[in-house]
């Protein structure tokens, strides 16, 4: 599993939806961080979206874009599901 987190300065309706659909997302979280708007995409083992998820947002709205390895918690959470 890989996880890419993106924090959007301007959220819009629909947007969590769309990503959803990306190809090779498996699951996807959302929430407030502060003013702006925090979502995690988890996908499969090797899967990047960096370009596909900055098309998508725009690059103006996009504060931040970090792809990394899960943490332990979110591991372990994956296997649960």
């Amino acid at each position: 599993m890989n996880v890419a987190e993106a924090i959007i300065r301007a959220p819009r309706k629909g947007l969590v939806e769309e990503l959803g659909r990306l190809a090779g997302v498996q699951r996807i979280a959302s929430s407030s961080d502060g003013p702006f708007q925090r979502i995690t995409l988890y996908t499969g083992v090797g899967v990047s979206l960096d370009g596909r998820v900055q098309d998508l947002v725009g690059q103006d709205n996009l504060e931040q874009f970090v792809s990394r390895e899960p943490t332990l918690e979110e591991a372990y959470i994956s296997i649960l599901n």
